[in-house]
């Protein structure tokens, strides 16, 4: 018998697995016990459930339903299973006795009845009962709403509770017969609880009107009342909205109405309101309604609250917090289109999102796009690159008064590249694997275009090029079904739509990340591979110069122009020898053309700042221009010497200046290639914004020795051995003597 009372204690245990052990045993217990037992069991069930002991009410009214199933079972049913008699018992059990006058006795009571009758309905018992027992049951709950404020609440959700238990006519004819008068009766009144039940009870329009909601504001901006909680009411309106054909007007009318209100000068409760509703409306959302609810006042809110870090703001922000991490759990499942229309009406808000709130929202969001979603994603981030150039531009006459102004649009221009950068990385993936659809390499292709226009060129007369027949032929007479247009070049169909030239800051943003991706691209095992990159940016360099745009720095000079021309002599001569020279000399010349393209596309800078009075071209820059153009001269010249390569459109100033330095023949040309490839290392390219552009040419430097010492079985002269003698440890003291 020890063991039966112990049960009895442990039913108001805190922990909800030892009251659910408790319960169980205590029906094990009840197994062919004598009917005493059995009596004493249901009243102190009963009596339990007005207990205000830590987990009693909940542990006493699981133990009364287990019973009441196990009774109604047995044959025959007892008459504790009864539902008038359990509802006749129930109530004189929690009615406060006259005695009674604490305000916390009388809620114990109250909880008492509210727990008995929620046992009872779970039970099983009322789904045979007739319509006099199941408004009994309802009456009863709803006698509990007017006794205080905050039970209204939950008598509510025991009468929705009460008529999912019973059948479906009964429940009809309950409704009508008791609710709806019910609900009449406080018409007057509207409160969140009462809109809950007639929502639950389908006495509500259908579908919900505009006007209906803005009706019931009022009642639904009291909701915060149930601070730091939901109110039951909004999952039910939502669902009332989201099964109309067109939930719009009326999600529209809510979120002006209601939810606006909430977040406008209002206390941390209020507030609290709109970030509790974000994850269940994420859930519903869909593409044509996420604009409506993820406005720039929402996301406002969402980055304030969960970037707060003031003392004041503590509690605000951990609900921040978590409103971040339920919404990207919830928008996770959603389709492409509704994750790229949130990430960017997010973003549109402020492109450093993920970085200010520390939640990965926009980037998880992003990451499993497909490729049509991701590349939209990108022209938003031209958009927003263009958008705000455009406003910073607007701001250049503007005196000490707009300094606050410009830096505010130049951060966020800034931040639009960046993001455009990283988008890079973010989309990256393996494109080999079955089951990709090329993500990865357009989006990177789309990203290094755009930078590439938007780093180095004035794009104001870009325009798309036309085919043209060739002078002395005529025109062929257009057909009249128009051939397909041919696909632009991406570099070229960035110019056209940066249209302008953006702003220094820009470009130096812009030019930083294009040689950082260049970096990345080239950085491949293969050299076949690295050329190709390679030779597409110079395709792409000379597909915007034929679209109209010039080049944002100072014009290129004579010598300049030279070095471009012998890169392309240089590839041409790699790609001829594949097929005409040994496997040797083929890597070997493709590992000049390597570094030869390489060092051309230093000739790139942003330009001048026309924010200091349109200064030149640094004096740095000018210095990197003649060791470039020195640079690739030299190693063109020994890799003719190298390879045995005559070229018979050799320009007649380079013979002059071989002929005219006869001991140039005479030195061996690895020698050259070593000073070539010691000097580049040397080589100042930090001075400017040049992202990686170090690392890219040092890769370069290192596949063109390694490609021409094999030429040589990787023997070296007294000449070369001297170079590279002096380039690391600099030249001896009696050399210098001798030279002086």
């Amino acid at each position: 018998m020890s063991n039966f009372f112990d049960v009895f204690r442990d039913l108001s245990s805190p922990d909800v697995a030892t009251r659910s052990k408790s319960a169980t045993s205590l029906i094990a217990l009840l197994d062919d016990s004598a009917q005493a037992d059995i009596d004493y069991a249901f009243n102190r069930l009963l009596k339990g459930l007005c207990s205000g002991r830590a987990g009693a009410r909940q542990g006493y009214a699981t133990g009364l339903t287990l019973l009441i199933q196990k009774l109604s079972s047995s044959t025959p049913p007892s008459p504790h299973s009864s539902p008038s008699t359990l509802l006749t018992t129930l109530t004189t059990i929690t009615t406060p006795p006259p005695s009674c006058k604490k305000g916390m006795e009388i809620r114990d009571y109250h909880f008492g009845l509210l727990f008995g009758l929620l046992a009872i309905s779970k039970s099983g018992v009322l789904n045979e009962v007739g319509q006099d027992v199941a408004a009994a049951y309802v009456n009863s709950a709803l006698s509990l709403y007017s006794t205080k404020k905050w039970l209204r609440e939950t008598s509510i959700y025991a009468v929705s509770f009460i008529l999912s238990a019973l059948s479906s006519s009964v429940r009809s004819s309950t409704i009508s017969s008791v609710v709806a008068p019910w609900l009449k009766s406080t018409d007057p009144l509207i409160t969140p609880e009462t809109l809950l039940l007639s929502l639950e009870c389908s006495l509500t329009p259908t579908p919900l009107t505009p006007k209906f909601i803005t009706d019931h504001s009022s009642a639904l901006i009291s909701t915060s009342s149930s601070f730091p909680r939901l109110h039951n009411v909004w999952p039910a309106l939502l669902d009332a909205i989201f099964s109309s054909p067109d939930p719009k007007p009326a999600l529209d009318a809510l979120w002006n109405k209601v939810v606006t209100p909430l977040m406008s000068n209002s206390t941390h409760e209020r507030k609290a309101v709109p970030l509790l509703l974000l994850p269940t409306l994420t859930e519903r959302l869909t593409e044509e309604t996420v604009e409506i609810v993820f406005n720039q006042r929402t996301v406002k809110l969402m980055l304030n609250s969960a970037n707060s870090e003031t003392r004041n703001k503590a509690l605000l922000m951990e609900i921040g917090k978590k409103c971040l991490e339920d919404v990207k759990a919830k928008a996770s499942e959603k389709t492409p289109q509704v994750k790229f229309k949130l990430a960017t009406s997010v973003l549109a808000v402020d492109i450093k999102f993920d970085n200010k709130t520390r939640v990965p929202l926009t980037s998880s969001l992003l990451t499993s796009l497909d490729k049509e979603s991701a590349l939209f994603y990108l022209n938003f981030l031209e958009d927003g690159i263009i958008r705000s150039s455009a406003a910073l531009a607007s701001l250049a006459e503007e005196g000490e008064e707009g300094e606050e102004k410009k830096r505010l649009e130049r951060g966020k221009c800034l931040a639009f590249v960046e993001a455009l950068y990283l988008a890079s990385k973010l989309f990256k993936g393996d494109d080999s694997k079955e089951g990709t659809d090329g993500k990865s390499e357009a989006v990177t292709k789309k990203v290094y275009s755009f930078l590439l226009a938007a780093s180095f060129f004035d794009c104001s007369e870009a325009t798309a090029p036309k085919d043209e027949a060739p002078s002395g032929k005529k025109k062929k007479k257009k057909s009249k079904t128009a051939a397909p247009l041919a696909p632009l070049d991406p570099a070229v169909a960035a110019a056209i739509k940066i249209k302008t030239v953006l702003p220094f800051p820009v470009r130096s943003l812009a030019m930083s990340r294009v040689f950082s991706l260049m970096a990345d691209l080239t950085n491949s095992p293969s050299i076949k591979v690295s050329n190709e990159k390679y030779q597409e940016t110079h395709a792409m360099w000379v597909a915007i110069e034929k679209s109209g745009c010039k080049l944002v720095r100072d014009e290129l000079d004579e010598d300049a122009m030279k070095a471009r021309l012998i890169a392309s002599k240089m590839n041409m001569i790699a790609k001829k020898m594949e097929t005409s020279a040994s496997p040797r000399q083929a890597k070997a010349a493709d590992a000049i053309a390597n570094l030869t393209m390489a060092l051309t596309l230093q000739l790139l800078n942003e330009g001048k700042d026309e924010s200091v009075g349109g200064m030149m071209m640094l004096d740095d820059e000018e210095n990197l221009d003649d060791e470039v153009c020195d640079t690739v001269v030299d190693l063109f010249k020994a890799s003719k010497n190298l390879l045995g390569v005559e070229d018979e459109e050799d320009d007649s100033d380079m013979k002059e200046q071989v002929e005219e330095e006869e001991e140039v023949q005479d030195f061996d040309p690895m020698a050259i290639v070593a000073d070539v490839c010691i000097g580049v290392l040397n080589m100042n390219t930090s001075s400017s914004n040049r992202g990686a552009s170090v690392r890219a040419l040092r890769d370069s430097v290192k596949r063109c020795w390694g490609g021409v010492l094999q030429i040589n079985d990787d023997v070296l002269g007294p000449d070369c051995v001297k170079v590279l003698k002096e380039g690391v440890c600099g030249e001896d003291e009696e050399e210098e003597e001798e030279e002086e």
